[in-house]
C-alpha cells in the first residue's frame, strides 16, 4: 500500500523596518529595527532590536524582543 506524501513549504518572505528617533534636549538617539516574518496567513514572528545612544554616540543600552503571533480558525 503506497504511503501518501505530504510536502510542507515555508515561505521565506521577510520584512525589515527601521525607526530612528532623536530626543534633542536630552541628546538621545534611539534606533529600533524590526524583522517580521509571516509564516502563515495572519501569523507572524517579530524580532525587534533596540539601540540607545547618548549625545557622544556611545551606546547606553540595547535590547532584543521576540514575539510570535498565531491565528486560530474557529
Amino acid at each position: 500500500m503506497p504511503v501518501p506524501l505530504t510536502y510542507w513549504t515555508i515561505p521565506l518572505v521577510f520584512w525589515i523596518r527601521h525607526l530612528l528617533s532623536i530626543v534633542l534636549p536630552i541628546g538621545n538617539l534611539d534606533i529600533n529595527s524590526r524583522l517580521q516574518w509571516e509564516y502563515r496567513p495572519l501569523s507572524y514572528v517579530y524580532v525587534v532590536l533596540t539601540d540607545n545612544y547618548n549625545d557622544q554616540l556611545n551606546q547606553t543600552n540595547w535590547g532584543v524582543a521576540v514575539k510570535v503571533n498565531y491565528r486560530f480558525d474557529f
